[in-house]
């Protein structure tokens, strides 16, 4: 025991016993020992600054900054307490005052291998990999056997793409620490960023078994999980990511995105709040609250136009230039124009398969593409080339920090930019169009679902049903309306042909629901049981991996269940690969589309696939896809008015099979000369939206 009447070497040779704790990982029987030599001595600076660590440690950074603070008035020069308060300020997220407090210690020692170290951690938590490398290499030339500095100069060259080369810093940290659970956590994120998540798992298993209270790997083990389906599995990891790092923003993050996934969206969106008011820096959380809001049907759209805005306001606005930019773009309008496409989807995903047509069919002589792809390590495909053959440049961006790509389309002078991501996939690049990189920046297609809310995206590409008349108010960029629909569809090359109406032999009709899984909620599943109640027999078929967890059918038994209908009314398939996956639409008679986050994609696989979607639309962008594909079809009385007419028009339809027959043996041909897949028509549509944007940019940058 320690009391005011302790010996100094008594209280010195105390202090030994619980840093000796503390380093055995011990926190709270070390913070217990802290505070009795506190209260024994209540100046005692090495026994506030080990305490403050070890709060930081077990979770309570927002005590540890207030202790080493206090610590810090006594002894402002001293490197070891300006070293520990970046370390909480790296914990909560303050990555600049993180950085401040290395640098001010560096100043004092530039030889302190831990301060260099960890300041390379920060330096590529900002996106400045390069000077964080120069760090981490700085460190280990002062120290070859200081394992934490090969762990930093890995996390660089992670940042930086370079794979290969962080393996090889990581196990280099575990020739020297070979238990070292962060050497196998970090292993784990390269396994992550080729998306093989059984492999990372198994990394990340290790990291815990070393370290049971390693917060982060249970952090990347949840989010391995959510990516193979396992959303429970996910779910306890992220409980004990909170339970050993309570409070820590992107695992809330996180595990409100498993959430919204699995429909439980009155659950996530609190947590996405709570991550942001936890940190607010963290963009990527708040693009995906943006998304969250857009599945729920009980949220005003004033709310999420606001919560678009705020977005600006917080991460756009500050990185915006403070005077117009003068660019040095050549203004003959008799040149070709250049025009930046900015994703990390360039694949066989909704964005390869909505600009390929236009690519394919636009004039090359007057419009030079760009492509800045972000697409991750082996998602190259077919799709991938084609796209990369109508370019004129093609950069690989993965690994750029948003300055340095910032910093690539002002050297290639783009006139027009294109987002193709908007605040899907955590935003994407939205910080780089943030900073106006090119005269003109356009929000256009691939996950796109409301406006950027930003004030340096000049355009919104829409049309008269997707965006309506009356609308623009809801988008802080102006609206061009392309005259038929705002994208083009390219059917794939290995679709199966059409079958017989399946009714015809089935005996009963089948609605299909194809959509990511994300976009049923409530509304929808209550929707879809009263049709299957106004079409006696009826079955409904959902195709996607998660169906295969009872969370996920749970769900829809409930609420069928609640409307006296039977659990054999539904089918869940575990989906398939995608030729498999769009032939189930041969077992499929009619399509519902979810409410109010529509089906894109989805709609226009179906009606190639001879099955006519019955769409409800919702206020928003993301609302009003089914119906602007149906309408540029040809088949806009689909479009119901309310959930009424939704409901009658299933079941009309449903009683009426051998008109639904005849419909489904003709549908493809009729959409096959629709707008809709018409790829020289919607490229010269595309080019006069372009031409009309540059000449008003013309127009007003005199």
């Amino acid at each position: 025991m320690i009391s005011k009447n302790s010996t100094p070497d008594q209280v010195k040779q105390k202090l030994v016993e619980y840093i000796t704790k503390h380093h055995e990982g011990d926190y709270n029987g070390a913070i217990k020992g802290y505070k009795a030599i506190l209260k024994a001595e209540p100046h005692n600076r090495a026994a506030k600054m080990f305490y403050g660590v070890a709060l930081n440690q077990s979770g309570q950074s927002v005590a540890a900054l207030k202790c080493l603070n206090e610590v810090l008035q006594s002894a402002p020069d001293s490197v070891d307490v300006l070293y520990h308060l970046g370390v909480v300020f790296q914990s909560l997220g303050r990555l600049d005052d993180a950085y401040s407090n290395f640098t001010k210690a560096l100043r004092i020692n530039p030889q302190n291998v831990s301060v260099l170290s960890a300041r390379a951690k920060v330096f590529s938590s900002l996106g400045r990999h390069q000077e964080g490398l120069n760090d981490a290499e700085t460190a280990i030339s002062l120290n070859s056997g200081y394992a934490e500095a090969y762990l930093h100069k890995g996390i660089c060259l992670f940042g930086m793409a370079e794979y290969e080369k962080a393996v090889e810093s990581y196990k280099v940290a575990l020739s020297i620490q070979p238990n070292s659970p962060e050497a196998y956590n970090n292993i784990g994120t390269i396994y992550m960023a080729h998306e093989k998540y059984e492999d990372a798992i198994v990394c990340f298993d290790q990291a815990v078994q070393l370290r049971p209270d390693y917060g982060s790997a249970h952090n990347n083990l949840g989010v391995c999980h959510y990516q193979l389906n396992h959303y429970d599995q996910a779910l306890s990891h992220f409980d004990l990511s909170l339970k050993y790092k309570p409070g820590d923003a992107s695992t809330l993050g996180n595990q409100a995105g498993v959430l919204r996934h699995v429909g439980r969206f009155d659950e996530a969106k609190p947590l996405f709040e709570k991550a942001l008011k936890l940190n607010p820096a963290l963009s990527h959380v708040h693009s995906n609250y943006l998304m969250c809001l857009h599945y729920m049907d009980d949220v005003p759209r004033k709310l999420m136009f606001k919560a678009h805005k705020d977005f600006d306001r917080k991460y756009g606005r500050p990185l915006a230039p403070k005077s117009p930019i003068k660019f040095p773009n050549v203004k003959d309008e008799g040149r070709p124009l250049r025009v930046g496409m900015v994703s990390a989807n360039f694949s066989r995903h909704p964005v390869g398969y909505m600009i390929l047509p236009a690519l394919d069919h636009m004039d090359k002589d007057q419009v030079h593409f760009y492509g800045y792809s972000d697409l991750k390590v082996g998602k190259n495909d077919d799709f991938t080339a084609r796209i990369q053959e109508n370019c004129q440049s093609w950069v690989k961006t993965l690994g750029m920090n948003d300055d340095e790509l910032y910093d690539q389309i002002r050297r290639d002078e783009i006139d027009i930019l294109l987002d193709l991501t908007g605040h899907a996939e955590g935003g994407g690049r939205l910080l780089v169009f943030a900073r106006r990189a090119a005269p003109v920046q356009v929000e256009w297609i691939g996950g796109l679902f409301d406006t950027s809310g930003m004030k340096e995206m000049d355009w919104i590409i829409g049309d008269q049903i997707e965006i309506p008349e009356g609308d623009d108010e809801w988008y802080t960029e102006r609206v061009y309306r392309m005259p038929d629909d705002y994208i083009c569809y390219e059917p794939p090359h290995y679709a199966p042909d059409v079958t017989s109406l399946p009714a015809l032999e089935n005996g009963y009709v089948t609605f299909g629901n194809l959509n990511n899984p994300s976009k049923t909620n409530d509304y929808s599943l209550r929707l879809w049981a009263d049709v299957l109640a106004a079409v006696p027999g009826s079955k409904l078929l959902s195709s996607g991996k998660a169906y295969k967890h009872q969370v996920m059918r749970d769900r829809f038994y409930k609420i069928f269940e609640e409307k006296g209908l039977d659990k054999d009314r539904l089918i869940f398939e575990q989906g398939a690969g995608h030729i498999d996956f769009i032939g189930t639409y041969n077992r499929i008679d009619i399509a519902l589309d979810p409410y109010p986050y529509s089906g894109g994609l989805t709609t226009c696989e179906a009606l190639w696939m001879g099955v006519p979607v019955v769409a409800l639309p919702g206020p928003t962008f993301a609302g009003k896809h089914a119906a602007t594909h149906l309408y540029h079809s040809g088949f806009g009385e689909w479009i119901a008015a309310d959930a009424q007419a939704y409901v009658e028009m299933a079941r009309r339809w449903g009683n009426n099979l051998d008109g639904l027959s005849d419909l489904r043996m003709n549908l493809r041909e009729r959409v096959a000369v629709s707008p809709l897949v018409n790829g020289a028509l919607f490229a010269d549509n595309l080019h006069k939206a372009f031409i009309s944007m540059w000449q008003d940019w013309l127009s007003t940058s005199e």
